[in-house]
């Protein structure tokens, strides 16, 4: 929006002076400028919000400038522009006043009002550019959505991400490592990505514009603007590019969808066969990358029905990516197929190490996913491979219950667990547990801490890649939760006490 205000710092408009109106002249708002000859010119019948530039000197006398203020105020004019020649006298000002109509007096009315229609057009031209920009980045960008992305932030010169609703991050450039937020730019404190589907205002620091798209987590994107961009330029420019990433989400979808199915195919082929196949399936299996001989260990995931697997798979892979663990992972049912071979049989260590792999990659999940997970046994083969995936799914079905193990269950410790857990749910046991960690409460992630530190085998390493902290973090937390309960967990039959009140108390919440 321009006033007068905003007109008057033009430098065009260095000599322009307000000769009558009103007191609150300055904040008129000017939408556009029509020109007129000279005074005796015809007003025209609408010009609601237009400052009236009278370009020629011609019929000075001070009546003509009388009646044009008086046309223009009833066709709805903000303001009347005239040369110093033709300024108002008090008669005139008289009637600009009643009619709170603003008059201005500049040397050359002909060049301010042409500075004027300049700056009113700015706002356009600005958005055309950066639609332009935009548009010509999205043709040229390389296939997928990533790419596109990045082609735009480099073509605006601006820093652009994509978001699921949530707020999380798909792609695009965060030269912090941090997901753009509110907390980023914006002092709202909210959280959830809620700021992404609330108004922009003028002075946003990051605008977003939501992708067309049927993609079950939502997505937006979002740049961070500078100062002088305009808000309503960049949402122009980001509304091609929503466009555009849409279409290329669908196109993802389709190839995603047809690569799921066939690799539901092949995996309902090896199962169906337990794990005994014609000969021409091994190799259409090894052109999916799947190594059947060897040793195996196999994984299920669950999620809620409502959830779609296929377009999920990229976040389970990512989880995967991010533990260190190298699975192959199929859409099945309500989840996912997973697996990870061996060439060799694995060491004890080396299936300790994958086990806190796995439970990563279970914390992982769930912080973003209502996952349950279960983890078969070693087996070697492509029909043990079928076995271990069988172990797995009844494990995933036990771990739906086991909220205190984090929805995740090993086969392999499922008979000594489920001991145990028997055991902490006793109505004697159960008081006393409460009453042993009373002093964690209260304590932000000590107990959470304490019960995985001693489910890892008290390995500070393996503890610190489940919850995601600094090793010094867990080792921290570990001593003053030890002060605090006034235990020597380095002591065997202490160390086994507090084990079990631990899953005692979180089994119960």
């Amino acid at each position: 929006m321009t006033s007068l205000r905003d007109a008057l710092a033009l430098p065009e408009w260095a000599g322009v002076a307000v000769s009558a109106g009103p007191d609150s002249a300055l904040t008129t708002r000017l939408l556009g400028v029509e020109v007129l000859a000279d005074l005796r010119d015809d007003v025209p019948d609408r010009c609601g919000g237009l400052l009236l530039a009278v370009a020629g000197r011609v019929g000075a006398e001070p009546w003509r400038l009388d009646v044009l203020l008086r046309r223009a105020a009833a066709a709805g004019a903000a303001a009347v522009l005239v040369s110093v020649a033709l300024a108002p006298g008090r008669a005139s000002a008289q009637v600009a006043r009643r009619l709170t109509l603003p008059v201005l007096v500049a040397p050359d009315p002909l060049r301010c009002a042409i500075a004027l229609r300049i700056h009113l057009a700015l706002p356009e031209l600005a958005a055309a550019r950066w639609v332009t920009a935009t548009a010509n980045a999205c043709a040229s960008a390389p296939a997928g959505v990533e790419p596109l992305v990045r082609r735009v932030s480099a073509a605006l010169d601006r820093e652009v991400w994509l978001l699921d609703a949530g707020g999380r991050h798909v792609t695009g450039h965060h030269p912090r490592g941090s997901v753009p937020g509110p907390a980023d730019d914006l002092d709202t404190g909210r959280a959830g990505g809620s700021w992404l589907r609330e108004p922009v205002p003028d002075d946003a620091r990051l605008v977003p514009v939501a992708v067309p798209t049927d993609h079950p987590r939502g997505a937006y994107v979002v740049l961070r603007r500078a100062d002088n961009d305009e808000v309503v330029a960049v949402r122009a420019a980001l509304t091609v590019l929503a466009t555009s990433v849409a279409g290329r989400l669908a196109s993802d979808r389709l190839t995603a969808e047809r690569d799921a199915r066939h690799r539901m195919t092949l995996l309902a082929e090896l199962v169906q066969a337990g794990g005994r196949l014609p000969p021409e399936s091994p190799g259409r299996m090894l052109a999916q990358g799947w190594e059947l001989g060897g040793h195996h260990i196999g994984i299920r995931i669950d999620v809620p029905g409502a959830l779609d697997p296929v377009s999920l798979r990229p976040e389970v892979l990512r989880a995967f990516a991010d533990a260190g663990v190298d699975a192959q992972v199929v859409e099945q049912g309500a989840g996912w197929a997973a697996w990870t071979s061996f060439g060799q049989a694995p060491s004890q260590g080396r299936l300790r190490a994958h086990a806190t792999a796995v439970r990563r990659v279970q914390w992982l999940l769930r912080s973003q996913l209502p996952t349950v997970m279960g983890v078969g046994s070693l087996r070697t083969g492509p029909e043990g491979l079928t076995r271990s995936l069988g172990e797995a799914g009844d494990a995933a079905r036990i771990a739906a219950t086991r909220a205190a193990s984090g929805h995740l269950v090993h086969v392999d410790r499922l008979g000594l667990g489920q001991l145990l857990l028997a055991w902490t749910r006793t109505d004697t046991f159960a008081p006393a547990a409460s009453s042993l960690l009373t002093p964690l409460q209260g304590q932000p992630g000590l107990l959470e801490t304490v019960a995985t530190y001693l489910d890892a085998e008290s390995s500070v390493a393996a503890t610190a890649a489940v919850l995601g902290v600094h090793r010094n973090t867990v080792s921290t937390r570990v001593a003053k939760a030890a002060q605090l309960l006034g235990v020597d967990l380095e002591d065997p039959d202490e160390r086994l006490a507090v084990q079990l009140a631990c899953r005692s108390v979180l089994s119960h919440r």
